[in-house]
């Protein structure tokens, strides 16, 4: 687990400090002490060795891996996205209510088109409330606002426009929007496949 691993590392460089402050001491044991300093103690031994805080302490470091440590494991569940704000809520919340807030069944209608309707129908239920109720992610209500609802097509792959939405995707990804665009038609598939490719890809170099 990643919260039992960090846990490790803290404890790990924690092990390191005070060997560092006695090597900084050995470093400078036995050198002759330049002017502006008290006593040779005053200038080879670390700051806090006669008492009080340490050098690691006095910089903050010390305090500042005992709080990584104590972190609770919770926050590493918790949704890093940009939330929308509320007047973006609202507008996302006007235009699609009319379009997708209640799915109803038309006997004229195909299985297939009564399917995406109910399909679309929970995808803005998600859209409204995030996942966990977590809230409205600030990039799907900037593209659901952009396209004018959920999208019905997708740009044809190798063209200008299929590049484009790639690199916005790898945009989206980069924020720390880390899910995949709300995309209840499903055809935004092969532009997400080569967007997540690249920016792990680009990540790891």
């Amino acid at each position: 687990m990643a919260y039992v691993k960090d846990r490790e590392l803290i404890d790990q460089e924690s092990a390191t400090l005070d060997p560092r402050v006695q090597a900084w001491q050995d470093t400078l044991s036995g050198l002759s002490t330049p002017g502006g300093f008290k006593s040779v103690t005053d200038f080879s031994w670390p700051p806090g060795s006669g008492g009080g805080a340490d050098f690691f302490d006095q910089v903050g470091y010390s305090t500042w891996l005992g709080e990584q440590w104590w972190k609770e494991e919770a926050r590493f569940y918790e949704d890093p996205s940009a939330k929308a704000d509320e007047a973006t809520v609202k507008a996302v919340t006007d235009l699609g209510t009319p379009l997708y807030g209640d799915a109803v069944y038309d006997p004229s209608m195909s299985s297939e088109d009564w399917a995406l309707a109910v399909e679309q129908e929970h995808a803005f239920d998600e859209l409204l409330t995030g996942d966990l109720f977590s809230g409205m992610r600030e990039d799907d209500a900037r593209m659901f606002l952009s396209v004018g609802g959920f999208p019905s097509s997708a740009p044809e792959p190798g063209s200008l426009a299929f590049r484009l939405a790639v690199e916005d995707l790898k945009t989206r990804f980069a924020a720390c929007t880390w899910t995949n665009p709300v995309d209840p038609g499903k055809v935004l598939g092969q532009e997400v496949a080569t967007a997540s490719v690249e920016w792990q890809r680009e990540v790891a170099e």
